[in-house]
């Protein structure tokens, strides 16, 4: 098991895995279609989520209504470019370089010392991500399930008031009669926007996992070398600066394709964060 078998699997349902990894033409077709399906489905729900937000300021509803549509409506927006960044930047495709250095290098190693660095790192990289899915799904599914037990005690006359279902979505057609379409979308696109998001989170965090046990593994070396020494000493110091340099131009690589994703939740976060903090005040 390597430091991306959670990750590739979330990654393919996310539509974010590389599509040349289908050998299939037909497959990597359908993957292409639904990728592509996916970032516009998630586009043109979070333009009705805008105009949602844009009807309740027009109606001046409360403060807190209004705080509420807005931490949702940021939350799925941070979500867009960052898949287009993954996307355009091939993320995808650096993971799978990652497997392919741990299948030469690390998964079938007899040494115990990198084994167990390597078993350090890929335990904490699980429980992150899992730990991170099961909270999402657990508060995904929670919020859900409140917001069906609403509609349920309140019954028909819920679809002929104001209030809405799960997000404030803009919504111009008549609620009622097309109320299990409403549910179904509403319930299909907070499980995927949660995945998506989960996805990124915990791929970036895998990555940077990476980073620190290519490190830690350069470390072994250098230790073993300055303790055996040897004949050929000179050859496997040049061995371990251009493995040194190796390492710098992944994190340069990985900086430079998701700095842009880093810096967007940073804001975003940022305006969530002072956004809550003003309605405490408020």
């Amino acid at each position: 098991m390597g430091l991306l078998h959670i990750s590739t699997l979330i990654l393919q349902l996310s539509g974010l895995w590389p599509i040349e990894d289908n050998k299939s033409k037909l497959k990597r077709t359908f993957y292409k279609i639904y990728s592509n399906f996916l970032l516009v489905w998630l586009m043109v729900y979070d333009v009705f989520l805008s105009l949602g937000f844009i009807r309740l300021i027009v109606k001046t509803e409360s403060f807190e209504r209004l705080n509420r549509s807005l931490f949702v409506f940021l939350t799925t927006i941070i979500i867009i470019p960052n898949m287009i960044i993954f996307k355009q930047k091939k993320v995808g495709n650096l993971c799978q370089d990652i497997m392919i250095y741990e299948k030469a290098h690390v998964l079938n190693t007899k040494n115990p010392e990198l084994s167990a660095v390597f078993q350090a790192i890929l335990k904490q990289s699980n429980f992150f991500t899992i730990f991170t899915l099961s909270t999402c799904f657990v508060g995904t599914s929670t919020f859900i399930g409140m917001s069906l037990l609403v509609l349920y005690n309140t019954g028909p006359s819920f679809w002929k008031s104001d209030a809405p279902f799960m997000y404030e979505l803009y919504i111009p057609f008549d609620k009622q009669k097309y109320s299990w379409f409403i549910i179904i979308v509403q319930i299909l696109t907070a499980y995927s926007a949660s995945l998506v998001y989960v996805t990124i989170q915990t791929t970036f965090y895998v990555l940077f996992m990476y980073g620190t046990l290519r490190f830690q593994i350069l470390q072994l070396k250098i230790d073993k070398l300055s303790i055996y020494g040897g004949e050929n000493s000179f050859e496997k110091l040049r061995s371990l600066i251009l493995e040194h340099q190796d390492i710098i131009n992944f994190i340069d690589t990985l900086n430079e394709k998701i700095s842009y994703a880093v810096m967007s939740a940073f804001m975003v976060n940022s305006i969530k964060l002072g956004s809550g903090v003003f309605s405490l005040i408020v």
